[in-house]
Order: C-alpha cells, then sequence, then structure tokens
C-alpha cells in the first residue's frame, strides 16, 4: 500500500490549487491525504495560512442592582435622565457625617436638596402613587 501512491504523478495544474487546504484538494483529484503532502513535499507549495478565527467572548454579567424605591432614590432616578452625572449616594466613613449625602455632578447634597432641585426639574414625588393604581 505504502508504494502505491508514489504511481500517482503531480498534476500539471496543481500550482493552481496548491493555496487551498488539504481536504478541497484532495476531493479534486480523487487522492488521499498522503498523496496530497507528497506533491505539496516535491513542490514546496504549502496551503496560505488563515488567521485563526478571533474568539468571541459573551459579554459580562452584569448584576442590576435593586432599584431605590424611596422618594431619594427615585429623585435621584429622574436626574440621571435628565443628564446629572453622575448621580450617587455618598459613602461616608466618619459616622459624625451626614449619612444622607450625595453627588450630583460635581456638587454634594443632602437629600432633601437633592429632592428640591429633582423637583425644579420636573419630578413628582406622588407620580408614583398616581401610576401604580390598577384601572
Amino acid at each position: 500500500m505504502g508504494a502505491f501512491n508514489t504511481f500517482i504523478p503531480l498534476p500539471e495544474d496543481f500550482a493552481q490549487f496548491a493555496h487551498l487546504p488539504n481536504t478541497p484538494i484532495q476531493e479534486h483529484y480523487g487522492v488521499s491525504r498522503r498523496i496530497v503532502a507528497r506533491w505539496r513535499k516535491e513542490t514546496g507549495l504549502y496551503a496560505t495560512r488563515r488567521a485563526p478565527p478571533k474568539r468571541v467572548y459573551p459579554a459580562p454579567l452584569t448584576h442590576r442592582i435593586a432599584a431605590d424605591i424611596s422618594i431619594a432614590g427615585r429623585a435621584a432616578e429622574h436626574l440621571r435622565r435628565r443628564g446629572y452625572i453622575p448621580v450617587c449616594k455618598l459613602i461616608t466613613i466618619d459616622r459624625k457625617a451626614d449619612a444622607n449625602l450625595w453627588l450630583v455632578g460635581a456638587r454634594k447634597l443632602a437629600s432633601g436638596e437633592m429632592i428640591d432641585l429633582a423637583e425644579a426639574r420636573g419630578f413628582d414625588p406622588n407620580e408614583w402613587a398616581r401610576l401604580s393604581h390598577v384601572a
């Protein structure tokens, strides 16, 4: 069996197909993988390497924090929708500091001041009551 593959001569048009992988060449000429490997060795023509496929990784799972349904939390969400960035509650290390501080843009505001700012920008603290009633 091993000596059989030496009897199949190199095709004249092999150079036209040499850039392809071995499988299409095998199918085109009806020969085995070993024959194609011998032809490549004889001619020095090898398949062009394709770049490895780009790995597509799924987006990391994000954990959505439960919405703050307090008046201050809803006012903060209202300001975020109006373009104030960032609007977040400040975490204070000092126990003497006010625990209800919010960072709104570059300003540090107490909860009441932040709610007043949101009301000036169209926030209605009782809107949820109107929307939550089922008709």
